[in-house]
């Protein structure tokens, strides 16, 4: 058993669809469900598209509070007369989400874009709403400060990682964020005090909100009583689906010995194991770091803490050997 088989890391596990054998992390599943709101309203909601309406948020809600679960509901309606709209949005929640689902885990992504999804709203609603000066009336809907903070947040942890502006162009993340910041500011200051078309308010407070979520280190698992935490039935759904084998859940990394030749598999090293008093003070420390990375992320762990959970780790393995 490995440090990732424990339970501070089986809620992270990525389980698969016995059926189909895809992945089915919250990328996936947010994608499915964009799609399919847009499917319900153009074949059912009629020709003043009342789903997608109904989903909205508008300059409204601020004067009425029942209605804020629309704070969160907006960002899953998109425009049904401009395909564009949705597509961009699910292309960069494609390409940036999967990565960052894997760096963070399947419950911490969900708690950022969700989130982040409110905060945008919030500060839209608040400027075009409550604050005097803003002409107008209108509705903000679309998955737009979501998809920003995920591009942000991408640019802050990947700086270097090569990506492609408008599919075409390839340039470093951290280049692609300065973009999209410097065009929505741009964007911003030249329709200041009205209402556009392009919410670049909203665009800006998801990046915003990346950026203070990386600086200030944040995790969000304090939420999990909030959303609350379905992974171990989930798990065990797919688990009861996909048979008791782990190994279709994940399989086995190849190591030197599936290439070795027969004779060189029979070769080992001798590490004999430590004495007793070493090997629980290990497995104290580890749990005590482990504990800590769950509540903190990876950023909070010290050289020493990390050298920790490698010792122990290394043991591991040993062990199943």
């Amino acid at each position: 058993m490995g440090i990732y088989d424990r339970d501070y890391y089986r809620d992270d596990d990525e389980p698969t669809s016995a059926a189909s054998g895809l992945p089915q992390t919250f990328v996936v599943r947010l994608i499915l469900a964009n799609a399919a709101l847009l499917l319900l309203d153009m074949f059912f909601g009629g020709k003043n598209h009342e789903l997608t309406r109904f989903l909205a948020l508008s300059t409204d809600e601020v004067r009425e509070p029942w209605n804020w679960w629309r704070l969160l509901s907006y960002a899953f309606v998109h425009d049904p007369g401009d395909i564009g709209h949705i597509a961009s949005n699910m292309l960069g929640l494609w390409f940036f989400g999967r990565e960052l689902e894997t760096l963070y885990g399947r419950w911490e992504f969900l708690r950022i874009y969700l989130v982040a999804a409110i905060f945008s709203g919030a500060v839209w609603l608040l400027r075009h709403g409550a604050f005097a000066g803003v002409a107008g009336n209108g509705i903000l809907l679309g998955a737009s400060g979501s998809i920003v903070a995920l591009v942000v947040l991408f640019a802050f942890r990947f700086p270097k990682q090569q990506v492609l502006f408008m599919m075409i162009l390839p340039m470093p993340a951290w280049v692609l964020g300065m973009l999209y910041v410097a065009y929505n500011l741009y964007g911003a200051s030249q329709t200041a005090g009205g209402i556009s078309g392009v919410a670049y308010d909203v665009h800006l407070a998801g990046a915003a909100f990346a950026a203070i979520y990386h600086l200030r280190g944040w995790n969000l698992n304090w939420l999990s009583g909030v959303l609350p935490r379905l992974s171990r039935f989930t798990n065990r759904r797919f688990r009861t689906s996909a048979g008791s084998d782990r190994s279709r859940q994940r399989p086995r990394p190849a190591t030197w010995e599936d290439n070795a030749d027969p004779g060189e598999r029979e070769l080992r090293v001798y590490r004999p194991d430590p004495p007793e008093p070493v090997r629980d003070d290990l497995d104290r420390r580890a749990d005590q770091v482990l504990a800590k990375l769950h509540q903190f992320g990876d950023s909070s762990l010290t050289p020493d803490e990390r050298a920790t959970l490698e010792a122990y780790s290394r043991r591991l393995r040993e062990r199943r050997r």
